[in-house]
């Protein structure tokens, strides 16, 4: 993992930040560079998804529609349980 931030810092694409109450932790944040490149890929994910979703049939659509459905209700199930723990 030390190789990996290393080679991201060397690129600025992210900064290490020390922890002013604990000297054991450090905190890895993205720098500008780094969050543009990000929001870029998420840009291009979003772009082709976007495309492959526009050349489903009806009848697929249809069925994504109600799986996303089902998805929202065991996300919110899921939320009500954690909030009554």
């Amino acid at each position: 993992m030390t190789r990996i931030v290393t080679g991201l810092e060397k690129e600025g694409l992210v900064q290490r930040i020390g922890d002013p109450r604990d000297r054991r932790l450090t905190r890895i944040q993205a720098t500008t560079k780094g969050q543009k490149m990000l929001a870029a890929g998420r840009a291009r994910r979003v772009e082709k998804l976007a495309a492959a979703v526009g050349d489903l049939r009806a009848s697929e659509l249809a069925e994504l529609t109600r799986g996303v459905h089902l998805l929202q209700e065991i996300i919110g199930s899921m939320r009500e349980n954690r909030s009554t723990t």
